[in-house]
């Protein structure tokens, strides 16, 4: 449509949006601003990745987010980052073993997969076979990540309940993933990381890590990733590094207090 006002875009707007809608929109640009600048601020691939499913669980309303990745084209998938590790990798176990998923179909047909009821799709009944729904989770969305125009990751979106994932929903997650894609190719570049077959070895001894200190200082996952993180800041070394000598040594890279549990610091 061709505005021939003073006003421009403003007036545009204004024209076809009511006041509830501008100011949705409105909020809406500034999520997404604010998340390329939580994702542009990571520190490292690993931050970046494990940034990348926090932000597309909020932006979604999902109940779990799972980044895979093949390490080689014919690869089975493998996990990079999730926001329930435990989980994650029991469907990550399901999908190789099924031979199937929607998410590492995603992968296979370079498109995206939305799967509203994972009971009721014949497509996905082996993976199903495999008592996927007894993770509680119905629903898939799938989004393929490129990599240097390869398609080597997923990342994936589970909902609790059969059509978690309406139309707003689909089309906000698919534009996050293209801030995701970016973020994800930019960190790999930075890292010089050419294949994901290191990434993916050093995501499985993170997430260990990650486990060992959550056990340990009874907190959740996000904040001991939290903590980790920072020790990684702090000590000017690689996440992964720290994650090896925690599982190495059972020791934890930071201090504790004596003769109690460590409060969650506020996530950076």
């Amino acid at each position: 449509m061709v505005n021939d006002s003073p006003g421009g875009l403003a007036d545009v707007v204004g024209e076809d949006l009511g006041a509830g809608e501008v100011e949705a929109a409105v909020s809406t640009a500034r999520w997404y601003s604010q998340a390329a600048r939580e994702l542009q601020e990571a520190d490292g691939w690993h931050d970046t990745v494990q940034r990348i499913v926090e932000l597309s669980v909020e932006v979604a309303g999902a109940d779990l987010a799972v980044l895979i990745g093949i390490g080689k084209p014919g690869g089975t998938p493998d996990l990079l980052a999730a926001t329930d590790y435990a989980s994650a990798m029991k469907l990550v176990a399901f999908q190789r073993a099924a031979g199937a998923a929607p998410a590492w179909q995603a992968i296979l047909d370079r498109m995206t997969v939305h799967v509203a009821d994972l009971t009721s799709d014949p497509r996905w009944g082996k993976f199903t076979d495999h008592d996927v729904t007894g993770l509680a989770y119905q629903s898939v969305l799938a989004f393929c990540l490129l990599i240097d125009d390869q398609p080597l990751a997923a990342l994936a979106l589970y909902g609790r309940e059969p059509g978690a994932f309406g139309e707003e929903q689909v089309e906000l997650a698919a534009a996050f993933t293209e801030h995701a894609t970016i973020a994800f190719n930019q960190a790999a570049q930075a890292e010089h990381i050419t294949n994901l077959e290191l990434a993916l070895d050093h995501a499985r001894d993170i997430g260990a890590a990650i486990g060992i200190i959550m056990e340990r200082l009874r907190i959740t996952q996000r904040d001991a990733f939290t903590r980790l993180r920072k020790a990684s800041q702090d000590q000017n070394r690689k996440l992964y590094e720290l994650a090896v000598r925690v599982m190495q040594t059972g020791e934890l890279p930071f201090e504790q207090p004596q003769g109690g549990v460590l409060s969650a610091p506020k996530a950076e």
